[in-house]
């Protein structure tokens, strides 16, 4: 689904902040300034609502590039990642979280029919 959540990739290196654009029980796309490399696992907290976090272990399978810039080099600019060893509670969550994002959408287009 497309759904736009904060996250923070907690690497070796530091912090990372980026946003969800799309999200399932099994992974998200993320899109970032500073995506991790292709497999690097890393710890991941996505803001579900102000008051809930959701902490998981992630790893990159795939890198979205920008273009080709001035310097004629290609950037990361996003990353797709599945999560890793998430619970059985966190993934039942996030598949309510899913369910409600998807029904308020539904409800907001069915109104402006």
């Amino acid at each position: 689904m497309e759904a736009r959540y904060p996250v923070l990739v907690l690497t070796d290196q530091g912090p990372r902040e980026g946003e969800t654009h799309l999200l399932n029980p099994y992974g998200a796309f993320i899109r970032c300034d500073f995506p991790l490399l292709l497999n690097e696992i890393a710890t991941m907290s996505i803001e579900i609502s102000e008051r809930e976090r959701l902490l998981t272990e992630v790893e990159a399978v795939w890198l979205e590039f920008n273009d080709l810039g001035q310097n004629g080099l290609m950037t990361p600019r996003g990353m797709v990642v599945r999560f890793v060893n998430l619970s059985r509670s966190d993934r039942q969550r996030l598949h309510q979280v899913i369910a409600n994002h998807y029904s308020k959408k539904t409800n907001l287009m069915a109104r402006k029919r």
